[in-house]
């Protein structure tokens, strides 16, 4: 079954306005069916909230800054934590979020590289040389995350592929980063932005943590898929279920971000080529609203 959760938002145990008990309830109320309460450098143990019938995911958000660099903020967060991580700041960017996700690993967790682009904190060529880390956030509700990049920056879809087709196996998710919950308002880091929805046996931690180790799920800003089918004969199929007055386009996408095909039909499907240029694909459906879903790749080669 697919069930919607939020991997990365903050209550007033760090940086929020908001306590706990009332971030879970407004989550709950949106009709979300699991959370994972990030805040900095806090654990907040998922048995002291009321999670007004939400699943709780235990995570923490590791804030740190470089030595080389104090102005640089490196986030990441961590999934199926038992209690707060404490790690050495590094010299460099790299040497710094290693070792977070070494601290992270190191008590069971997955560790997931929070927004790139958030004050250009780092970028594809040192996510390629970071290890034991597969998720990172390629859509942020957060208004500072610049996910789409600007003049001089690449956007954090063209990070993705740029290590996907170095190789690199890495899932894209959907965060809010939310943290002022009754002020809405552009500027500021509101709820409801992104999400995932994951496919599991059962609404359990441990099914929902299954299903980022194995990528059974896709990013949304608000698209929903009926299915998602990527098959061993290289071939990838998904099935929109589609909101009223609204057109989708779904496009499949390579090495390098080449879209190999586009289709405008809500049952799309398409074949790799066989060749040896083309070694993942992944879509992309964006709807006529301007809100997307992105699923995860799939290698052939």
């Amino acid at each position: 079954m697919w069930v919607k959760g939020n991997l990365h938002c903050h209550t007033n145990a760090s940086d929020g306005d908001t306590p706990p008990n009332e971030v879970c309830r407004l989550y709950a109320e949106a009709g979300y069916d699991f959370l994972s309460i990030t805040d900095h450098n806090v654990f907040v143990d998922p048995a002291t909230v009321d999670s007004h019938g939400l699943l709780l995911i235990p995570g923490e958000e590791l804030s740190m800054v470089p030595e080389e660099d104090h102005g640089i903020p490196l986030h990441i967060n961590g999934f199926g934590l038992k209690r707060t991580i404490g790690v050495e700041r590094g010299f460099t960017r790299l040497e710094t979020i290693q070792n977070c996700i070494d601290g992270i690993v190191a008590l069971g967790g997955i560790a997931q590289l929070n927004h790139p682009n958030f004050y250009w904190a780092f970028d594809h060529a040192i996510m390629e040389k970071t290890t034991d880390c597969f998720l990172f956030e390629v859509c942020s509700g957060h208004p500072l995350t610049f996910d789409e990049g600007d003049d001089t920056h690449v956007s954090v879809e063209y990070m993705w592929d740029y290590l996907l087709s170095r190789g690199r196996l890495i899932y894209g998710t959907g965060v809010d980063d939310g943290h002022t919950y009754f002020e809405v308002n552009p500027e500021r880091a509101n709820p409801f932005k992104a999400w995932i929805w994951a496919d599991v046996e059962e609404l359990t931690v441990e099914e929902v943590l299954g299903a980022l180790w194995r990528g059974d799920f896709y990013a949304s800003t608000g698209v929903e898929l009926a299915d998602i089918v990527q098959g061993w004969q290289s071939t990838c199929k998904v099935a929109i279920a589609a909101s009223p007055g609204l057109t989708y386009v779904t496009q499949f996408i390579s090495n390098d971000g080449e879209v190999l095909h586009e289709s405008r039909e809500l049952d799309a499907s398409f074949e790799m080529p066989d060749d040896d240029k083309h070694t993942y694909l992944r879509m992309k459906v964006t709807a006529s609203d301007g809100t997307c879903a992105w699923t995860q790749p799939m290698f052939v080669r």
